[in-house]
């Protein structure tokens, strides 16, 4: 330390001092892992249509996996296709569109042809969420 000034070497001990012990830290929130399966939205990699577009689909699926038990942490491709298929299908017959649905539309088909309910909630707060992932 004899190459470091002797204020230098203060200004940096109180530096570290209110650094360590004057800053409150933010405390962080317990965290809730989900055992949420995996899929990409292009099962088989190819990225056309409908796969390049899918990503409400997939998600939907994924939510639904989750819900009802599903074990692997992989969706098999042909299940994931079939799945995705199924609810681009219902959107293009109910919606008469299957891009960029927003989460109204999603809900909308979720709750008419899926086994589950589902809602909107606009601008939830960090504690909604947390409740709801309990």
């Amino acid at each position: 330390m004899s190459n470091i000034p002797h204020s230098t070497f203060h200004i940096l001990k109180i530096f570290l001092f209110i650094l360590f012990f004057a800053i409150p830290l933010p405390s962080f929130a317990q965290s809730v892992e989900l055992a949420v399966p995996f899929s990409p939205q292009a099962p088989d990699g190819i990225w056309t249509e409908p796969w390049r577009t899918a990503c409400e689909e997939t998600s939907t699926m994924l939510i639904e996996m989750f819900y009802f038990g599903y074990s692997k942490e992989k969706v098999d491709a042909s299940v994931a296709k079939k799945k995705i298929e199924l609810l681009v299908s219902l959107e293009n017959k109910y919606l008469g569109l299957n891009k960029d649905n927003n989460a109204k539309q999603i809900v909308e088909i979720i709750n008419k042809f899926l086994p589950w309910e589902a809602y909107v909630v606009k601008n939830p707060t960090l504690d909604q969420i947390k409740k709801r992932n309990r």
